[in-house]
């Protein structure tokens, strides 16, 4: 599901990525990380939002 929207975005020129597997993977692995740090502190507060570059880093043009 997260690959599929990768790949739309970047078809619209929203995303710029070489891979979009491997970016669609990124994305998970970081929002998973985010709810782990969230349980390690034992913080109640909602993440916040996506950061910009999550798909700069990974498979970027």
């Amino acid at each position: 599901m997260v690959e599929a929207v990768v790949a739309q975005a970047c078809e619209r020129g929203e995303a710029h990525v070489a891979d979009p597997p491997k970016a669609a993977w990124a994305v998970v692995a970081q929002s998973e990380g985010q709810v782990r740090l969230a349980k390690l502190h034992r913080s109640t507060e909602r993440p916040g939002p996506p950061r910009g570059n999550r798909l700069a880093l990974p498979c970027a043009r």
